[in-house]
């Protein structure tokens, strides 16, 4: 890893800012990714993060580096700079999805790894796998946020067709365990790629309309369009940089 210091960003306002989910945990407005860190890199990569001022951590089973995320945190929390509370870390059921019982063992799995008495978002990694694959492991979610093993639960890389699935699988679920409203479980977050180069106003807007929190990956486009003509215009525009 580069021994170079991120700048201090504790103070800043999108660190700082939270959303309140519809689960009615908040979480907050900037996160900091660790896909295709190596595991032997991801620890020091979120240590300097979380010195930098970032307080949520976004992981998943198949990144392969969940502990070292959670070695980081529990490291500071030793330390006596952050409580528990204070970080707020997300993790994602592998795809192709496989159903109730193997997404159940993902969570187990997962929260094994981290070590932690809860993950804070559990999220559906993508669609792929069948529908009643998909509904299966939605319902393992549901059950993890009524165990407390999970606060909130979400989607990442669903389509519109596919939102309006889980849409139906929850209205189904609701009913299969009794009709009370909330019992099949709520979306808190729906997580895709979204930038200049990506905008996906079809799933923002169907978020929107049922208070959902669309949640966006690879904002920074992982640095390939730093250098654009427009971007750096629209940078000077505003007297900033395109870093």
């Amino acid at each position: 890893m580069p021994k170079r210091k991120l700048k201090d960003i504790s103070k800043d306002v999108l660190t700082q800012s939270k959303v309140k989910l519809n689960s009615g945990h908040q979480m907050p407005v900037l996160g900091f990714g660790v896909w295709s860190i190596s595991p032997a890199q991801t620890q020091q990569a979120c240590k300097h993060a979380l010195d930098a001022g970032y307080r949520l951590i976004d992981t998943a089973s198949v990144y392969k580096n969940e502990a070292e995320c959670s070695a980081a945190i529990d490291a500071a929390i030793k330390a006596g700079t952050l409580e528990r509370d204070d970080v707020f870390l997300t993790t994602k059921v592998s795809t192709p999805l496989k159903g109730y019982d193997a997404a159940k063992q993902s969570i187990k799995t997962s929260l094994d790894k981290l070590g932690l008495d809860y993950i804070d978002l559990v999220l559906l990694h993508g669609p792929y796998g069948g529908s009643e694959k998909r509904k299966g492991a939605w319902k393992a979610l549901v059950e993890a946020v009524d165990q407390g093993k999970v606060r909130s639960i979400g989607v990442s890389n669903y389509g519109v067709q596919h939102l309006n699935q889980i849409e139906e699988d929850i209205k189904e679920l609701q009913e299969e365990r009794g009709g009370k409203p909330g019992v099949g479980g709520i979306i808190s977050v729906s997580q895709w790629e979204a930038h200049p180069w990506c905008v996906r106003d079809d799933i923002e807007e169907w978020c929107r309309k049922r208070n959902i929190v669309f949640e966006a990956y690879s904002p920074l486009v992982r640095g390939f369009w730093l250098k654009d003509k427009t971007l750096k215009a629209v940078a000077e525009t505003l007297t900033s940089t395109g870093v």
